[in-house]
């Protein structure tokens, strides 16, 4: 449905009807300085002065048939929306080929000083849309909220709204981004909510930048399984996929045939839903050479294919994506993803399936969740509030925490 959100610069606009349609006007070389508005529709009059912009670009042309309307024009909190329709000539590719041409155009001076605006181009039911910003967009800092045991928080959408990673209809998950993007953070949100709003979930983390994402986390009450480094990787693999057999051998017996299924009928379980992390997981690739027979990203996908019956679930963070990491396979198996900024076009196509993660922000992010896309905002996590969580969850015997995640499995021998 959406084939391009595309984001301009950076800015801030504070537009009105009539502020939208002078900087067009302005920019427009065959159009008068001075535009008569007095008894104009205010559709049609963005549709004059957009028509006169997107044919001074070279977008359409009037004479072979090409037109745009407006059609709506919503004003939010956080930003201007346009709506168009378009002629059988024209499509949204052909405006999103042009995104800088047009941001250049759309240059609004403000409170004395000049911002580009931060514009997405989209496609909508039928109709071209352009959101306009007309705001700098903070970030809202994460604070604790109960929830749903399915829903776990991510950030705000434009129009101020939590965005969730809901459990039950993308049973696993895939954050991605270059250095910088948020990634990480991204993961502790998630990480951190799990703690407080599912007392007792079991994590089983993976860290292979030797524990510098997770190793705070490695000596808490909560970790099943935990590795810094590739060659554990095995050790926590086969432990959650023996905890995976544990549970439908439990479900089978109850005579249900899922998760959710058995909590219905045992509300009082102890059962509760389990999360596979994994900071970096392309990494696992590396274990294909120094194990023979053993194919790590094969694992994962399969795992993905299974956990969901028995509730559990997977987060993969990676900053490096590759064709040979994000097969198709995992795609179909691990639906959920948060997109954050990446360093072309390409990698963008690789997590998403389209562009626009090569144009986000840090802590910006466009999400591929229920199979739609939305663009937010991640929440932003103070380390502090990281550490209260380690302390509070802490483990009294780090020696009994390394013995228990540890022990001899065959698929090693």
């Amino acid at each position: 449905m959406l084939l391009g959100y595309v984001m301009l610069a950076t800015g801030l606009t504070g537009m009105t009807i009539r502020d939208a349609v002078i900087p067009i006007f302005k920019y427009v070389k065959s159009r008068k300085a001075s535009v008569k508005t007095v008894n104009v529709n205010p559709l049609e009059q963005l549709t004059t002065g957009y028509t006169a912009l997107f044919e001074n670009l070279g977008i359409l042309d009037t004479s072979k048939g090409d037109w745009v309307q407006c059609s709506a024009f919503t004003r939010k909190k956080n930003y201007l929306l346009v709506k168009f329709k378009l002629s059988d000539t024209l499509s949204c590719e052909d405006f999103i080929k042009h995104k800088k041409k047009i941001e250049e155009k759309l240059l609004i001076n403000y409170d004395g000083e000049s911002y580009k605006n931060k514009i997405f181009i989209y496609n909508d039911k039928g109709l071209m849309h352009f959101r306009i910003l007309n705001k700098k967009i903070e970030l809202v800092p994460y604070e604790f909220r109960k929830t749903p045991k399915h829903l776990i928080p991510l950030g705000t959408d434009l129009d101020d709204n939590v965005v969730y990673w809901d459990l039950k209809k993308d049973p696993h998950i895939k954050i991605i981004g270059c250095t910088g993007s948020g990634k990480s953070r991204q993961q502790n949100i998630i990480i951190n909510h799990i703690y407080h709003n599912i007392p007792g979930a079991p994590l089983w983390l993976m860290d292979f930048k030797e524990g510098i994402e997770f190793g705070a986390y490695e000596h808490t009450q909560n970790i099943a399984s935990y590795a810094d480094n590739l060659n554990d990787a095995p050790y926590v693999l086969q432990s959650i996929k023996e905890e995976y057999e544990r549970r439908i051998k439990l479900i089978k017996e109850s005579g249900q045939r899922c998760f959710d299924d058995y909590i219905a009928i045992k509300p009082n379980s102890k059962m509760k839903r389990g999360f596979l992390i994994i900071d970096e997981f392309a990494d696992l690739m590396d274990l294909n050479d120094k194990k023979e027979g053993y194919d790590a990203i094969k694992e994962l996908i399969d795992l993905g294919r299974k956990l969901r019956a028995a509730g559990l679930h997977i987060v993969l963070g990676t900053q490096r994506p590759t064709a040979d990491s994000i097969p198709s396979s995992m795609k179909n198996n691990i639906t959920g993803t948060v997109g954050m900024k990446t360093e072309n076009e390409f990698n963008s196509r690789l997590i998403i399936d389209d562009v626009g993660c090569e144009l986000l922000e840090q802590s910006q992010a466009i999400g591929k969740l229920e199979s739609k896309y939305t663009f937010f905002r991640s929440f932003y996590i103070p380390d502090s509030v990281m550490e209260d969580t380690v302390n509070q969850f802490k483990k009294k015997d780090k020696a009994e925490v390394k013995a228990s995640q540890k022990k001899p499995l065959k698929i090693l021998k």
